[in-house]
């Protein structure tokens, strides 16, 4: 006999990731993942609170589908995104998720992406008359 500990909340897990510029990452138990066996066996919904401001999260299969604020999908889901960058100069992005199972809620979890600039600017020859 055994016996299980429900507990209060949900204890989901975000951890930063690194992209190189314009290229994508897929969203693995590396960087989101509920640390509890129990919950893990459960249906857990993952809400997107803020999108990333410089790429999109995007389903994997085709078509691709971007999950958009406001947007519900199963923790099973999300392991099927991958974070793309949208090509700009910036060195920083972040998402806002959190989970959810019946009445339990986890806190609102930031993941913070690092960007690895490209040099990808065209060259440009200078005269100098």
């Amino acid at each position: 006999l055994g016996v299980t500990v429900i507990p209060q909340f949900i204890p989901l897990e975000g951890h930063p990731f690194s992209v190189r510029e314009g290229e994508l990452v897929p969203i693995t138990t590396d960087i989101l993942m509920v640390n509890n066996t129990y919950l893990n066996r459960q249906p857990l919904n993952i809400q997107l609170l803020q999108a990333p401001q410089h790429g999109q999260l995007l389903s994997s299969s085709a078509p691709m589908k971007e999950f958009q604020t406001g947007q519900v999908l199963t923790l099973s889901d999300v392991y099927d995104l991958q974070y793309q960058h949208d090509d700009s100069d910036t060195l920083l992005d972040s998402f806002v998720v959190r989970c959810t199972w019946l009445d339990l809620n986890s806190e609102n979890i930031s993941i913070t992406i690092s960007i690895t600039p490209v040099n990808d600017k065209i060259p440009t020859q200078v005269h100098f008359t």
